[in-house]
């Protein structure tokens, strides 16, 4: 289950920094602290992005062409022992997100790519190795840690409070059993931990997402001083049975990471409502000067002001030569992706402006559309799965995965695991379809090998671009329900099938996101499973006769085709239909999605191929079950 809370992981780092010499709990590394419903992990990547960027430039010199995509088909005219292979280097900037991809140590980055396996499971047994000594520690003591605290007066006063503010229970094994540190506590602390040892040295920067909600998120338990700027994106209804059961109490619980003379930046394009509960919300913490003074709002359109302030453009480079095989950013700068690119630039913005020791290494010196282009294919590369299409020629099949046909297609990944995502998901697919030019991207440049899209940590040269879009900015289903949106948007749809391949974990409102999904009689479903999460115990899918029995409710029985027991029988499904579709001439596209549990399977099938990934489902269902 899940036991938010601030006590435990408090207690554990305060014995952390204990072991380092230290009276509490400091990192070393400035924070950039990011809460939100949807968006997040999106604006964790383009930040880290643009800060590991500074002071990075490189030459071409062919076209005489400040270029931050670092091709390696491209030479270098400035070399030192600074700059190998031309890069200077930037800010080092950690990353932590959640959940992971498909390993448990995926979710923390370096320089936006995954710490290696060795690194996570040795900070991770150190971080053990310190929650065992806490629970000897509380063993042996009158009192022992359990229950919650409120956290927000204290870790404003005095940080230390935190370790001390530990309510007084009896010694026993179930209080004992309170008092250790989750999962994702523990999960949290090797990150930090991994921040601060790296084998070039620690982290310059961390960019860091709640895990859930953000008052009690085990994230909050960083002290004011490493905080240098809070975030708060998209803000819907999810998590309500956890979050206060309402809009109210959703806005509550993101602000609870603010902090008295730290910045925040808000998602402008939130609902108007949403944004006066998070004023009223910064008034009732705080008062109303730091409203005024500490609170930002970043909205789409203010995208290209923001980029120019930072990266003028020194040269013309805002067209991309076809030879190049990339695209302009342009192309694909859609509202909801303006949105979460404006939220990151408005944080560098206040980093640059605020913060003197920083202000003489942020800086950028190259065009505002190569350093766009840069970021935008940055994030694509790590933090994968999320709006992201998968074109013609994608899987190659190195490991025999033999699906010919869904090679041979259009296939899209996303979690789109409460309505708001869904609304932006099937937005991308309804202008998919509408689209006059379906390849209006080169295959060359948007197919990729098989570790392009499976691997943080393996480099590549190919781009898999997202397709972010959201037809209207304001669309949310805090203004309109996500059944009137299903009606919307139906009429004149293009007889041109979609397969949904969707599972959903269990709690969620699926009757919301079916009826925002699935929107035509050429909507095709394949309902599954996704396998047990790696540390998230709790996390458990919808089972299959529940997914049929609410989408007939909802008088879509006719669009099912098969339901399969996992994402490998799953796309076998699929490659039948397509199949069958092949011979009528037809050309659907196949959309992945539900939870991003789903897409972490499809990724995992695709980088282990079918034997490797069957035998992680095997021994995973038989660990869980055990």
């Amino acid at each position: 289950m899940i036991n938010l809370g601030l006590a435990r992981i408090s207690r554990l780092l305060r014995f952390l920094a204990q072991e380092n010499c230290q009276p509490q709990y400091k990192p070393s590394w400035d924070v950039i602290h990011i809460a939100g419903t949807n968006g997040k992990g999106s604006v964790a990547a383009y930040l880290s992005s643009l800060l590991r960027r500074t002071g990075q430039v490189r030459i071409d010199k062919d076209t005489s062409c400040v270029d931050l995509a670092f091709r390696d088909d491209v030479d270098v005219s400035t070399k030192g022992p600074d700059r190998p292979n031309g890069k200077e280097r930037g800010i080092k900037v950690g990353r932590f997100t959640s959940p992971h991809f498909i390993d448990s140590w995926d979710c923390i980055t370096i320089n936006d790519e995954a710490v290696s396996h060795e690194s996570f499971e040795s900070s991770k047994s150190r971080i053990v190795q310190v929650a065992r000594r806490v629970e000897t520690q509380l063993l042996d003591e009158s009192g022992i840690a359990r229950g919650h605290y409120q956290h927000e007066s204290q870790i404003d006063s005095s940080y230390q409070k935190a370790g001390q503010a530990i309510e007084a229970a009896p010694p026993t094994e179930q209080a004992l059993k309170n008092a250790r540190p989750t999962q994702f506590e523990l999960l949290t602390a090797t990150a930090f931990d991994l921040f601060s040892n790296t084998n070039h040295g620690p982290c310059d920067m961390a960019v860091i997402e709640c895990g859930l909600g953000g008052r009690l998120d085990a994230t909050n338990a960083l002290p004011t001083s490493a905080i240098r700027v809070s975030i708060i994106t998209r803000i819907g209804l999810d998590h309500l049975s956890i979050l206060g059961g309402n809009l109210q109490g959703i806005v509550q619980e993101k602000c609870g990471i603010l902090r008295r003379d730290v910045p925040v930046v808000v998602d402008g394009d939130n609902d108007r409502d949403v944004l006066e509960m998070i004023r009223a919300e910064i008034v009732r913490k705080f008062d109303e000067r730091w409203a005024n003074e500490m609170l930002y709002e970043a909205r789409g359109h203010d995208v290209k002001k923001l980029i120019a302030a930072i990266a003028p453009d020194v040269k013309s480079c805002s067209s991309i030569s076809e030879s190049s095989g990339r695209r302009s950013f342009l192309l694909d700068l859609m509202p909801h992706q303006q949105s979460n690119l404006a939220i990151a630039l408005k944080a560098y913005h206040i980093l640059k402006a605020r913060y003197t020791s920083l202000q003489g290494r942020l800086e950028f010196s190259m065009p505002s559309t190569s350093l766009l282009e840069a970021v935008l294919e940055d994030a694509s590369k790590s933090y994968p799965g999320r709006l992201q299409w998968l074109r013609p020629g994608w899987l190659g099949d190195p490991l025999g995965l033999q699906l010919p046909r869904l090679s041979s297609v259009s296939i899209l990944l996303d979690g789109a695991h409460n309505t708001q995502s869904a609304l932006v998901l099937r937005s991308c697919v309804s202008r998919e379809l509408t689209r006059s030019n379906f390849n209006a991207v080169s295959p060359s440049a948007m197919s990729g090998d098989l570790n392009s899209f499976t691997s943080m940590a393996t480099k590549t040269n190919h781009y898999i671009a997202p397709q972010e879009v959201l037809d209207s900015a304001s669309s949310s289903p805090t203004t309109k329900s996500a059944k009137a949106n299903r009606t919307e948007g139906a009429r004149d749809l293009p007889p041109q099938k979609v397969i949904w391949i969707l599972a959903m974990s269990s709690g969620k409102d699926i009757s919301e996101i079916l009826q925002t999904l699935i929107k035509s009689p050429f909507d095709e479903i394949i309902f599954t499973t996704f396998g047990p999460v790696d540390g998230m115990p709790w996390v458990q899918p919808t089972e299959l006769d529940s997914l049929i029995n609410l989408a007939e409710t909802l008088d879509l029985q006719n669009n099912i085709k098969a339901t399969e027991a996992n994402i490998a029988d799953a796309l076998d499904a699929a490659e039948t239909l397509l199949t069958k579709y092949e011979h009528e001439g037809e050309r659907p596209i196949v959309v992945v999605a539900g939870s991003l549990y789903l897409v972490s399977d499809f990724l995992r099938l695709v980088r282990d191929g079918r034997e490797g990934f069957m035998k992680h489902w095997d021994e995973s269902t038989s660990w869980n079950g055990s």
